[in-house]
């Protein structure tokens, strides 16, 4: 109900009641993050990333998922240098693995290891992707990375969470004027994790516009972000969803 009517308030009304751990500033970055939701479904293409790759040893296997990270990721020369980190670490990793064919124990650790180059390893320093990305302002496209590795290894959502905690304590002695890419940062991982992988919440964009209904805004376009409000709604899984995910788990 609060990111339904927040944004009907203007930013001098402060009485309504904010449950959420989020400040106002970080609505429109939702609503980008729902625009591109409506425009490339991460989960379909890691699905079709994860149902190739049974058949794959595991040289191709790497290379594959280098093509899975940065695939929709705007050609930059930013996306040049997160491709060669990427090769840096993945192209000489587990070499004794290459020949045989990936199993759920080599899937994990690969994805830990992206995890690691993405952003920081057990010692906390930012790695030379992220200090990358985020220098040049890519906060979201690196979220997505991560996003995009746990769409496909659900289980590493926990080694990320843990080298979020070292990335915090190794900036804790750092005023906080110095740190407010790194808050900034995790709000934004946060948001997106909340978003696409929440099976609880749905989240979407309704127009309050006189854009026709049902019509998302093109990212290619500017966009009048004022002119959508976000929606989310309490989405019970079916049981089908339920006895799958049970099985899953199992």
């Amino acid at each position: 109900m609060y990111t339904v009517q927040c944004d009907r308030y203007t930013p001098a009304d402060q009485s309504l009641d904010n449950p959420t751990l989020l400040g106002r500033h970080i609505f429109p970055l939702i609503k980008k993050t729902l625009i591109k939701q409506g425009q490339f479904n991460g989960q379909d293409v890691a699905n079709i990333f994860i149902s190739q790759s049974k058949t794959l040893n595991y040289k191709r296997y790497k290379e594959s998922l280098k093509d899975y990270l940065v695939f929709s990721v705007a050609d930059t020369p930013v996306t040049h240098t997160l491709k060669h980190y990427l090769s840096e670490r993945l192209d000489t990793l587990y070499p004794h693995y290459e020949q045989q064919q990936v199993n759920d124990s080599i899937q994990l650790r690969t994805a830990n290891q992206v995890i690691e180059c993405l952003v920081t390893d057990k010692k906390g320093v930012p790695s030379p992707t992220m200090t990358a990305l985020l220098g040049q302002g890519y906060t979201l496209t690196l979220a997505m990375l991560l996003l995009k590795v746990i769409m496909i290894s659900p289980k590493s959502r926990a080694y990320l969470e843990a080298r979020m905690g070292d990335l915090i304590r190794y900036h804790a002695s750092c005023a906080e004027e110095d740190c407010r890419w790194l808050l900034y940062f995790l709000e934004v991982l946060r948001v997106l994790l909340t978003i696409y992988t929440d099976p609880e919440v749905k989240y979407d964009l309704v127009s309050v516009s006189d854009q026709p209904s049902g019509k998302r805004p093109s990212l290619n376009s500017k966009i009048d972000l004022d002119a959508y409000r976000i929606f989310a709604q309490w989405h019970r899984p079916s049981r089908r969803q339920e006895i799958d995910g049970a099985t899953h788990t199992s």
